[in-house]
């Protein structure tokens, strides 16, 4: 019951009106057919097991941007983030097979030109959920049984998902008000550092705060999953000692397969998260997974990521997490300076067959497939062991 979500032609922020209550943007129509398709082939026998588990596997992102962008970021960003609303592409959503998906907010800065301010967050994740309120294709999902509801109702649940800890600054209660609000989880730092960690991209790594360990166990005390993606090695191993439960680590790459990225991660930080049952989400980002053996950012690259960190974690301990946005992403890249001039590799305008999560939920499903994994393996790698973390942390 995955596949044939229900879609009934609502349109983000529709029950307002554009140009009073906001000022209107040019946003992609459809959010997923900005680049083509390219379905991952199976032949007939193959098709048959595609369709009986498309059917019956829980589907589960551990990061995804439902949303859509402008795709002239230098020309229409400010205007659009500065407002606090981004608009859900429930559209494109419907045509995922995704059963739930976390969905990262963080981006809007009304009251700030630098954004993720405390203020900042509670307007973008307010504005959300009263959109969210208005349709009946999307379900808020608060705890794991809403992925089950929604698989059954052939609708997807968006768990609400924060990348920046920026917001909390010296406030560890925060993280009670933003529970309270309906966030679920949330990565504690976005490459520079704050007051609870090192980010990937800074020079000296000092790894999590003593104010850090009070948000961390201020998060396992609510329910909250704990998201090391963007911080720096140290805090990855710091949270992963501090954490009483299972922490993710909501998308990344191998850095054994590209050491020079240091947005990928080391092995051993695989490894110590899975020895504490934590779940490792591979992302699609537009170049920034590759390798010597696959040099062009495409879904045989992602999966090679992927076969990575399986071969090293085993079955239990691996998801995806797509880190895609319905917007030309690697345009909107370019414009804030990625991949970067170091970049050695063959630059592509999109990653072919995962370029959105439409898109991605299909071929991923399809890919495995067609290369003779087992249904159990499968089960677990495509949502399972998403669920196992999300009762583990949400209770």
């Amino acid at each position: 019951m995955g596949i044939d979500k229900t879609y009934h032609g609502y349109k983000a922020f529709s029950y307002v009106k554009a140009g009073k209550d906001y000022e209107p943007v040019p946003l992609p129509e459809k959010g997923d057919q900005i680049f083509p398709w390219h379905i991952y082939p199976l032949n007939p026998d193959q098709e048959a097991r595609y369709k009986e588990l498309a059917e019956s596997t829980i589907m589960i992102s551990s990061h995804e941007h439902a949303s859509l962008w402008p795709n002239d970021i230098p020309t229409y960003g400010d205007k659009y983030f500065g407002q606090g609303r981004t608009f859900i592409d429930y559209e494109s959503l419907s045509h995922s097979i995704w059963d739930g998906v976390f969905n990262t907010i963080n981006t809007s800065h009304p009251t700030s030109k630098k954004g993720r301010k405390f203020d900042d967050i509670v307007y973008e994740l307010g504005f959300t959920l009263c959109d969210i309120a208005q349709q009946d294709d999307v379900i808020l999902c608060l705890k794991a049984d809403d992925v089950i509801r929604a698989h059954k109702e052939h609708k997807v649940a968006l768990s609400m998902h924060i990348e920046c800890g920026d917001w909390i600054e010296n406030e560890e209660d925060r993280v009670e008000v933003l529970y309270g609000l309906g966030l679920r989880s949330f990565g504690l730092s976005y490459a520079n550092s704050n007051y609870i960690c090192s980010g990937i991209r800074e020079r000296r790594d000092g790894g999590l705060t003593e104010l850090g360990r009070k948000v961390v166990a201020k998060m396992n005390a609510v329910g909250m999953i704990v998201d090391t993606a963007h911080t720096s090695v140290n805090s990855k191993m710091d949270i992963i000692e501090a954490s009483t439960k299972p922490v993710m680590l909501s998308h990344c790459g191998a850095q054994a397969l590209i050491p020079e990225s240091i947005t990928s991660t080391p092995d051993f930080v695989f490894k110590a998260m899975a020895d504490k049952g934590g779940v490792i989400g591979v992302t699609a980002c537009p170049n920034s997974l590759v390798s010597k053996k696959h040099p062009k950012c495409d879904i045989e690259a992602v999966m090679e990521h992927f076969e990575h960190v399986r071969n090293l974690v085993g079955d239990d301990c691996v998801c995806f997490g797509l880190d895609t946005i319905y917007t030309d992403h690697a345009a909107m890249h370019t414009a804030s300076g990625h991949p970067g001039p170091d970049w050695k590799y063959e630059w592509t305008p999109y990653c072919s067959g995962l370029e959105n999560a439409s898109e991605g939920s299909i071929n991923i499903l399809r890919w495995l497939i067609a290369h003779d994994y087992s249904d159990e393996t499968i089960k677990k790698v495509c949502g399972g062991n998403m669920l196992r973390l999300m009762r583990e942390c949400w209770g």
